[in-house]
């Protein structure tokens, strides 16, 4: 069941009302309820200080992801006849019918246009060829990433590519399906975030260290267990 209209329109006009600029659910970050219900109140975000190392991974994760998508931009029709390729495929509420039901926003890595169905592509860079190797399958948070990329593009085939930093062309690929279930749980939490933020509440969560310990929120998080009136965050800003 989708959000009806009344619901997206009160998240929207709250959403105005703080001067948003990038109202929406980002699908990278929907592991935590809470997390995407701060980012549609407006919550202020702990900035941390990126040292020049972390820099450099992730400008050089930036150079790969552009050079995959450069390769199978030129290159994809000369192995599959009539394919095509798009690479930075946005997806927000104003471009997508099924995005705006949940206030969707954000960015696939890439759309491979095929003669018998088309297929998202999403990149992960990891270490080394040696964590390529040992992958056993698709991590949950990026399968949960690309499952809502293929519900808002009406899409139902995902291909994970792997990659390593250290030797771009050491690759691993997992095809996957669109998952209905997988997709049901999403859908609830992000409901549930939406009409959250509308009530000015923050719901109740179970999340683990690793998760919180990368949140930009977490130092506004208190009493995870409990709902908890978001009106305090106004003293924390």
């Amino acid at each position: 069941m989708l959000l009806n209209n009344a619901i997206y329109e009160a998240a929207v006009i709250a959403a105005a009302e703080k001067d948003r600029r990038n109202l929406g659910v980002h699908p990278s970050e929907t592991e935590c309820t809470r997390r995407v219900t701060f980012c549609l109140l407006d919550a202020p975000k702990k900035t941390a200080k990126i040292t020049v190392k972390q820099q450099l991974l992730l400008d050089q994760a930036k150079a790969i992801h552009a050079m995959i998508q450069t390769e199978l931009e030129v290159g994809i029709g000369d192995i599959i006849p009539g394919a095509r390729f798009q690479a930075e495929v946005e997806i927000s509420p104003e471009t997508h019918p099924l995005a705006r039901e949940f206030l969707i926003t954000g960015h696939a890595d890439g759309v491979t246009y095929l003669p018998d169905g088309d297929e998202v592509l999403e990149i992960k860079t990891v270490r080394d060829e040696e964590v390529v190797k040992a992958l056993q399958g698709v991590k949950l948070p990026h399968l949960r990433q690309a499952n809502i990329y293929m519900y808002c593009l009406d899409v139902h085939k995902v291909t994970f590519m792997y990659v390593a930093r250290a030797d771009p062309n050491a690759r691993r690929f997992f095809p996957a399906v669109f998952d209905k279930l997988l997709w049901e749980a999403t859908a609830a939490n992000i409901r549930l975030a939406i009409e959250s933020s509308v009530e000015g509440r923050l719901p109740p969560v179970a999340t683990d260290s690793y998760t919180c310990r990368l949140c930009p929120y977490s130092h506004l998080c208190v009493k995870k267990e409990k709902w908890v009136d978001a009106d305090y965050l106004a003293t924390r800003k």
